[in-house]
């Protein structure tokens, strides 16, 4: 049974549409106690070990050693790990095992990024810096309202600096020097706050050389260990673009030869880095006992944005005086170029990628004359990729990947190297919709 109330007068009529109103309000929304994800893009990344281009030799040894990276888009709940069997770097540093962590989670009343990265075995300096464990933790937590950062985790196991024990709980940002060589800061804890945004950055170890020494580490030298970052940031991006460049790398079966060919003069381009200044490295030379010998070699990443609103996203690396193999191949220079770019559709060139007097088993090859992944064998030893290319794209993303020589090196070899590879001038760069 229906029943109808008249209303009367202008004041009922109002009373009315305010009825109604309250009707179709409650009608479309969300039920009681229902909320939304928290919004915004995550930041994170962690390493085992690091040294400045200043290091010489050691920075190219230790690299940025068992990198994890968590996008802005975050790892949606997985675990992302790294690890590398041991480092060394001689009398400057050596570490037995490295792991690193990160991890993003997001719900409807918390958004977290967690990362940490932990080294065992740790001998730095001769002897005058010894850890069983160094061990970094950086957690950031944003709900709708508060980002907040911790470093609880963060440890170290039986460190003695210069003879001394030092206690497992160590004060951030504690300094003790080192006579005759620098000083070490222990526990560098670095919190970065803006509106909307917080970073933590956690160093287990900063080592900074001020003397000349005996260690082979150049005044200016500086070697990181355990280094850890986390981050929450309340805007999202409207494109994300990422990247990576190096002058060498190798990888063997050999931990030896492996320790010798890390990354050299490495920059990388992360989703936050669109539109600040342009990221370069250097190094002077790079040599891997029997495989490979290079001069100086140069790095760089950038990301932009175009004056039609477009993104860009461009890494470089060139390399010169390349002689590989013992002269199996050389060249004056090699230069890798990756540019990939959203406008109204996603694009990557290779262009500005060239080799100047390239020579393969002797035999002179122009640039020109060079096609995309040219395969060349090397008898007795393996083959080497010329211009090795490799783009990836659809509707939401677009990628592409140079490496200008990689040299493979196969078993049972003539020159009694063992498996591996060995890469020069490699430059990657993408974009994608957030």
């Amino acid at each position: 049974m229906f029943t109808t109330t008249r209303i009367r007068g202008a004041a009922s009529w109002w009373l009315a549409l305010a009825m109604l109103a309250g009707v179709f309000a409650a009608a479309g929304a969300p039920p009681a106690g229902a909320t939304t994800p928290v919004r915004g893009s995550f930041i994170g990344s962690a390493y085992a070990t690091f040294a400045n281009a200043t290091a010489g030799r050691v920075a190219t040894t230790l690299g940025r050693s068992a990198v994890v990276v968590v996008g802005c888009q975050g790892t949606g709940g997985d675990l992302r790990t790294n690890t590398v069997d041991s480092v060394n770097a001689g009398k400057a540093f050596k570490a037995q095992q490295t792991y690193t962590t990160a991890r993003t989670m997001r719900g409807d009343a918390r958004a977290f990024t967690r990362t940490t990265a932990k080294v065992e075995g740790v001998r730095a300096l001769g002897g005058l810096i010894t850890a069983d464990a160094v061990k970094s933790v950086a957690k950031t937590t944003a709900t709708h309202t508060n980002i907040a950062s911790s470093t609880v985790g963060s440890k170290f196991v039986n460190l003695r600096v210069a003879g001394s024990a030092v206690q497992t709980d160590v004060r951030r940002n504690t300094r003790i020097d080192l006579p005759g060589v620098g000083y070490v800061v222990l526990n560098r804890v670095v919190v970065f706050d803006a509106p909307g945004r917080q970073t933590l950055t956690v160093e287990g170890m900063r080592l900074v050389i001020t003397k000349s020494n005996d260690f082979g580490l150049p005044v200016g030298s500086r070697i990181v260990v355990s280094h850890a970052v986390s981050g929450f940031d309340r805007d999202e991006p409207t494109a994300v673009i990422g990247g990576a460049a190096y002058a060498t790398s190798g990888r063997f079966r050999t931990l030896e030869l492996t320790n010798q060919a890390g990354r050299s003069a490495a920059v990388y381009l992360g989703c936050r880095d669109l539109d600040r200044p342009k990221q370069t490295n250097t190094i002077n030379r790079t040599a891997v006992d029997g495989v490979a010998a290079t001069g100086s070699g140069e790095t760089s990443a950038e990301g932009r944005t175009t004056t039609t609103g477009g993104i860009v996203a461009k890494t470089t690396a060139k390399t010169e005086d390349l002689n590989l193999l013992d002269g199996l191949v050389t060249a004056d220079a090699v230069r890798a170029s990756s540019q990939t770019r959203k406008e109204a559709k996603f694009s990557a060139t290779a262009d500005g990628s060239r080799f100047v007097n390239l020579k393969v088993l002797g035999k002179p090859l122009a640039s020109a004359d060079v096609a995309p992944n040219t395969k060349v064998d090397l008898p007795g030893i393996g083959r080497a990729i010329l211009f090795e290319k490799r783009v990836q794209r659809s509707s939401e993303r677009v990628s592409l990947a140079v490496k200008m020589v990689r040299v493979v090196i196969e078993k049972d070899n003539t020159l009694g190297l063992p498996v591996g590879q060995i890469v020069v001038s490699s430059a990657s760069s993408s974009v994608r919709d957030f």
